[in-house]
């Protein structure tokens, strides 16, 4: 008798295994979809961040490029404060400004500079010196505290 019950089971447990079978095969075809789909989509955002990188490079390159045209169009103006300091200090003898006290008195002003418009500032009050001393001065600046960097290649007064 076990062995009837057991021959009337086994075309509903065959369709049932044949049922699953095919609810798996479907699952599996949509898996693979899914995955194709995120493929693409990964594909295309990263198309897109070496986009976004590109032209983020490019506008800050033409920024940077449009102040240094702009700091070597102006004339160079050193702050009467840092002036009136240098002829307290040198007692009234004619006396340079520093380079340390150039890039200060730049930094009064504008509250923020990129190395570029330094070097071409530190050019226009100081051209005696050398560029190459700028940054051994801004790296002196910065460990003294008297700068900060708030970005690569930008400084300003530590203050501010």
């Amino acid at each position: 008798m076990q062995q009837q019950v057991l021959e009337r089971m086994l075309p509903q447990a065959e369709e049932l295994a044949a049922a699953d079978q095919a609810q798996l095969e479907v699952a599996v075809q949509r898996l693979e979809a899914a995955k194709a789909e995120l493929a693409s989509a990964q594909d295309t955002v990263d198309l897109i961040s070496g986009m976004v990188h590109s032209s983020s490079t490019l506008l800050a390159t033409i920024r940077e490029q449009l102040q240094r045209q702009q700091v070597e169009t102006e004339p160079a103006q050193v702050p009467s404060a840092t002036v009136a300091e240098n002829n307290a200090r040198t007692r009234g003898r004619p006396a340079q400004l520093t380079v340390a006290g150039a890039i200060r008195a730049l930094l009064r002003e504008r509250g923020e500079a990129t190395y570029g418009e330094i070097t071409a500032y530190i050019q226009q009050v100081r051209p005696d010196v050398k560029i190459k001393n700028t940054s051994p001065e801004l790296s002196r600046l910065v460990k003294r505290g008297e700068l900060v960097r708030p970005r690569v290649g930008s400084y300003r007064l530590s203050g501010d």
